[in-house]
């Protein structure tokens, strides 16, 4: 059953639980989520205490996973735009499913470049799973039900999150490092099926030149350019790019620097805060469908700004993890209202590009916000770090709402002569 143009959101959401498809997908991201944190995990123990390069070697890593996915993100998107996203998502898990029992089979002293081919191949398909699993969400929802079904995908996923560090340790602890990484392996095949179970979208045929390099880079290209002739796009990315890397960042690297002095507990309530709420903040879509969904999207990710005041005035634990429950619920909420915005808001022949964009933030400028906030903690302090990440995000909040569009994230209507 598909949920009617104005229908009530119980009935959307129901909808969705009764649609064996979307569900089964739900399950492929969660399973594939699940087992990217256990391999984070496991990579991370194995690198460290069984190598002697152990910090360089994993700093390599995770710098050559990010980039690899960082620059292949929006070729991923080309794809999403021009291939079944179903087939592209089973392909994106298998090989990483493939990369990481590969993983599970390398001795731990073999060289460090056979480990940054395999870590570069799984941010390869990082790249590639990305954008299809988000596109699929949509072809599988349909527009009625895109609040709905992004923060059932959402709240799937941020569960799987949570649950997958403490998994992990208990693995590593249980059955050891290797078969780990081989579960972990498995997981991305299982997440492979539940996706492959899912219905086949029947699409438009689309006119486009074959595949070579040249056509790609051109198609690429024109995300580039469409997103930087479109007002309303160019103000809401440039917000959500520069938030992520001067407020988001730092934020998470300066709390344990803030916060652990004051104990270890003190930095994990702060922190299982911020995930409760989130878990809310991704459920709220469920109820609430506002119709200026830009202007929500963006006041909702503000409320960011209350945990960096409370840590940069050094207030006390309660105030500071009250104030990040705040901060997590906006951001989440926020983050659903702002895809589900882009997905209605963006031609669809172009929303592949548009959506690998604006993934690239998270995953591209979060780690060079991390180094940035490292760097300049000492120089500068954690309260200047932190009161400068409360004002970009008011500049750029109030910049991208003035610019015309931004509140229902479309082009505005010209007016009438």
């Amino acid at each position: 059953m598909i949920a009617e143009a104005g229908a009530p959101a119980g009935l959307a959401r129901a909808s969705l639980l009764r649609d064996g498809s979307f569900v089964r997908l739900c399950v492929g991201q969660a399973i594939s989520a699940l087992g990217d944190k256990l391999s984070s995990i496991a990579i991370a123990v194995w690198i460290l205490t069984q190598r002697e390069d152990g910090a360089i070697a994993l700093g390599a890593i995770f710098a050559v996973r990010t980039i690899a996915t960082s620059l292949l993100l929006i070729l991923g998107g080309v794809f999403s735009d021009r291939l079944p996203r179903r087939a592209q998502m089973i392909g994106s898990q298998l090989v990483l499913g493939a990369t990481i029992g590969t993983l599970a089979l390398v001795p731990a002293n073999a060289p460090l470049v056979v480990l940054l081919v395999l870590v570069a191949v799984a941010g390869a398909a990082d790249a590639f799973l990305e954008p299809a699993s988000r596109m699929l969400v949509v072809d599988l929802a349909g527009p009625e039900r895109l609040e709905s079904a992004n923060s059932l995908s959402t709240l799937v996923v941020r569960v799987a999150g949570l649950l997958g560090p403490a998994l992990g340790g208990i693995l590593i602890a249980t059955i050891g490092i290797p078969a780990t990484l081989m579960l972990d392996a498995a997981s991305f095949a299982i997440g492979a099926m539940a996706v492959f179970t899912t219905r086949r979208m029947q699409h438009a045929p689309r006119t486009a030149p074959p595949a070579t390099v040249r056509t790609v880079l051109s198609e690429a290209h024109e995300g580039l350019r469409v997103t930087a002739r479109t007002r309303w796009l160019r103000a809401v990315l440039l917000s959500d790019l520069s938030q992520t890397f001067l407020a988001v960042a730092p934020w998470f690297v300066l709390l344990p620097i803030a916060l652990i002095p004051r104990g270890a507990t003190a930095y994990a309530f702060t922190l299982t805060a911020f995930a409760a709420g989130g878990l809310l903040g991704a459920m709220a879509p469920l109820k609430w469908k506002p119709r200026a969904i830009g202007r929500a999207a963006l006041l909702s990710q503000s409320l960011f700004a209350l945990p960096l005041v409370a840590l940069a005035l050094d207030l006390p634990v309660s105030v500071i993890a009250a104030s990040a429950f705040v901060g997590g619920f906006g951001a989440d909420l926020g983050s659903v209202l702002f895809v589900t915005g882009l997905q209605r808001g963006v031609p669809g022949p172009l929303l592949g590009r548009i959506t690998a964009l604006s993934s690239l933030g998270s995953i591209a400028l979060l780690p060079a916000g991390f180094a940035l906030a490292g760097a300049l903690t000492r120089p500068i302090g954690v309260g200047p770090i932190l009161m400068t990440g409360v004002v970009v995000i008011v500049l750029a909040t109030s910049a991208a709402l003035s610019t015309p569009g931004v509140a229902h994230m479309q082009q505005p209507t010209a007016p009438p002569r």
